[in-house]
């Protein structure tokens, strides 16, 4: 048994029940079905595997390094993540408001000038 638990956006509504799933994928076979089972592994290994990709593209890796790691890739490993910072900055900057880029260009020009908010004025 498993508690599953769901919430209502904009509600403080929350549910709750146990849902027995079995003990081990072959109760699971036994008490659902192997084409259940197996349908609901892919799809769940389908919505890690886009993370995945979400990932690499945010951290700025090209489309072969990412088919490249994919082809390799087993579901329930984790992943070293190596973020290269300046993407990081590039993609956050990509979804600021014009106002907000204005600022933020301004701080990074302080910055560069060795100009902290502390000294600013």
């Amino acid at each position: 048994m498993i508690e599953v638990k769901a919430t209502k956006q904009n509600t403080d509504r929350e549910v709750q029940a146990l849902i027995d799933l079995g003990e081990n994928c072959q109760d699971a076979i036994t008490k659902f079905g192997e084409e259940v089972v197996y349908t609901n592994f892919v799809s769940q290994a389908k919505i890690r595997a886009q993370a995945i990709m979400r990932d690499m593209l945010t951290e700025g890796k090209t489309d072969e390094e990412i088919a490249e790691f994919m082809s390799n890739w087993k579901p329930g490993t984790t992943r070293e993540r190596n973020v290269d910072p300046m993407a990081s900055l590039m993609s956050k900057f990509g979804t600021m408001s014009p106002e907000d880029q204005e600022a933020y260009i301004e701080k990074l020009m302080n910055k560069a000038k060795g100009i902290t908010p502390a000294t600013e004025g």
